[in-house]
Order: C-alpha cells, then sequence, then structure tokens
C-alpha cells in the first residue's frame, strides 16, 4: 500500500510540474509574433528576449526581435541582433 501510494504521488507531482511549466522558447516566440500583429512593440521585445534566454540559439527570436527593434528606430539593436541571425544561421 505504501508503495502504490509513493507511485501516486510521484505520479501527481510530475503532472502538475510539467503542466505548469510548459513555456518554451517557441511559446515566447509565438506570444512575439502576435504581439507584433498587434504593434505592442515593447511586448514583443520582451517575448523575442525571453524566447531568446530559454535557448540562445534560436535564431527566428533575433530576427523577429531585429525587425521589431528597427520598427522602433532602434538601429543599433536591431543591427546586433541581425548580425546574430547571421552568425546562427548564415543561409538568412
Amino acid at each position: 500500500m505504501r508503495r502504490f501510494i509513493l507511485i501516486l504521488m510521484t505520479v501527481l507531482v510530475l503532472a502538475v510540474s510539467t503542466s505548469f511549466g510548459q513555456t518554451t522558447a517557441v511559446d515566447y516566440y509565438e506570444s512575439g509574433i502576435v504581439r507584433y500583429k498587434q504593434k505592442d512593440y515593447d511586448g514583443a521585445i520582451a517575448d523575442f528576449t525571453l524566447s531568446i534566454d530559454l535557448d540562445s540559439r534560436y535564431y527566428k527570436a533575433y530576427h523577429y526581435r531585429g525587425i521589431v527593434r528597427f520598427n522602433k528606430n532602434d538601429l543599433d539593436g536591431a543591427i546586433a541582433d541581425f548580425t546574430k541571425v547571421i552568425e546562427l544561421e548564415p543561409r538568412m
């Protein structure tokens, strides 16, 4: 009986932890795209930055963050992001 309860508790803990921890780099990237389309540029930059924080090699987040920064007239930030895109994915 104790073993069953231990197994049940382990399953419950795993189920709860995975259901709350499903925010990935792709999730933030997609949220950033939505915010960008809504012209919420500050929110988009925040989401793309979170995406990059979770996966520093996710070039698409750098690419769109560069676009948003360009739209905000942050040319130095845009150039830095576009340079990183080329470094990570030279075909871009």
